[in-house]
């Protein structure tokens, strides 16, 4: 029997944070086999387009967004098209893109320096922690210019 496409969408909103990978995925059922072409806010998405994956196993047809900043977000739609009819569904993604954009390379974190000589030594495979620095100031110094 043949019929037109019809599409079941796992998710119809996608709230993620920038730097997260996300599958958005519609099963697609259809005879004959429908072409499936994936569109962000009505645009299409390629093969080869940078960010993005697609793959398809069966009736599932995924789109993987790999490393989510604030230009993947917005609506992505699935349509499913054969002889018989066409079929589309939408996806919306949004999110919280502060996060990515404050380790951007303009803004890279800044860690404090933290050095954990003074802090613990080893002695018969104990560690022992120690209150009081374990090396003086000279050897610290000769230590540091070692260091550099």
């Amino acid at each position: 029997v043949e019929y037109a496409p019809v599409i079941e969408q796992e998710q119809t909103y996608i709230k993620t944070e920038a730097g997260e990978e996300i599958h958005v995925t519609c099963v697609v059922h259809a005879y004959p086999e429908p072409q499936v072409v994936w569109k962000k806010d009505g645009k299409s998405i390629g093969e080869q387009t940078n960010g993005f994956v697609i793959n398809r196993s069966g009736d599932r047809h995924n789109l993987i967004l790999l490393d989510v900043r604030k230009e993947f977000f917005g609506e992505y739609s699935c349509q499913a098209r054969n002889d018989l009819g066409v079929a589309r569904k939408s996806t919306q993604v949004s999110g919280d893109h502060t996060f990515y954009s404050e380790l951007s390379a303009e803004n890279p974190p800044n860690y404090p320096k933290l050095d954990i000589r003074n802090l613990y030594t080893k002695t018969l495979g104990e560690i022992v922690f120690a209150q009081e620095p374990l090396i003086s100031e000279g050897e610290k110094s000769k230590l540091d210019d070692e260091n550099m």
